[in-house]
């Protein structure tokens, strides 16, 4: 995975667990999208999709699913997300 997926990645999962419609006074912390979706949408395959996943898993940042990545550390995504 480029050096600038992981930003697009961690950018779109926060941004779709902010627009989640299932949050009603809060931001959601899970993400219903599988790993080959999120490929598909920040353009990398979905095998780069889960080893960048599987490091932010052992970080801590996240806890993924079979369809659904759990946001752990919102606020260090956010951080990695802005590095674009």
């Amino acid at each position: 995975m480029s050096p600038a997926r992981p930003c697009v990645a961690a950018k779109f999962a926060c941004d779709l667990a902010n627009t989640n419609p299932e949050a009603l006074s809060r931001p959601a912390d899970r993400v219903r999208v599988s790993q080959r979706e999120l490929g598909n949408i920040v353009g990398a395959a979905r095998e780069s999709v889960n080893k960048c996943l599987s490091e932010w898993q052992r970080s801590g940042w996240v806890h993924i699913e079979r369809t659904s990545i759990t946001l752990s550390d919102r606020t260090i995504l956010e951080q990695v997300a802005n590095q674009v």
